[in-house]
């Protein structure tokens, strides 16, 4: 088995103790990380970068966008299959979490099989998944990010910015970071 041919995870999660955890238990047992971030626009410029074939996500991530928001645009950008880490006692959280349309959600504490379990079946069920979804919006979003002649500035319903690639910064002339989860109008 090669790199190439092994499942490619990204984890979102300000809680380096979790994250760490999670890493590598998954790398032990077979996954390959492709990093570890802790805010939702760190997680979705990755995602476009580097495809993983699944997404961690810590429900306890701060910022302009939460962990369910982050979740969405994973997968309806890019059909990208997320694993939830919550803490049993999230209660409006956990409400909402079905609206990001996750393969499931690991409780905290975890132990190694509970988060293995979840990963081998989300990957498996998205793969199977796959067929019925069709192409992403986005189809090569590392073309997209790297394009030097096109401009390419994603927006949710609301206006907000949610992705640009290098060329589209330069048209705003802001860096993702500042523009990031801000109405269009605002740069």
């Amino acid at each position: 088995v090669t790199m190439a041919d092994l499942p490619r995870i990204l984890i979102l999660s300000e809680d380096r103790d979790v994250a760490n955890l999670a890493a590598s238990t998954l790398i032990r047992n077979g996954y390959y990380l492709i990093g570890a971030v802790t805010r939702g626009d760190k997680a979705i410029l990755k995602a476009a970068l580097e495809a993983p074939d699944l997404v961690l996500i810590d429900t306890n991530i701060n910022g302009s966008m939460d962990a369910i928001d982050t979740a969405h645009f994973l997968f309806q950008l890019f059909h990208i299959p997320v694993l939830f880490i919550a803490g049993a006692n999230d209660g409006e959280k956990l409400n909402r979490l079905k609206y990001a349309l996750p393969y499931g959600v690991i409780f905290r504490p975890f132990v190694a099989s509970q988060i293995l379990t979840c990963a081998g079946l989300a990957v498996y069920a998205h793969a199977d998944r796959l067929k019925a979804l069709g192409k992403p919006p986005v189809t090569n979003p590392r073309r997209m990010m790297e394009a030097e002649d096109e401009a390419v500035i994603i927006l949710d319903k609301r206006g907000r910015l949610l992705l640009l690639n290098t060329y589209g910064s330069w048209m705003v002339d802001q860096p993702l970071e500042k523009v990031f989860n801000r109405h269009w109008r605002d740069f």
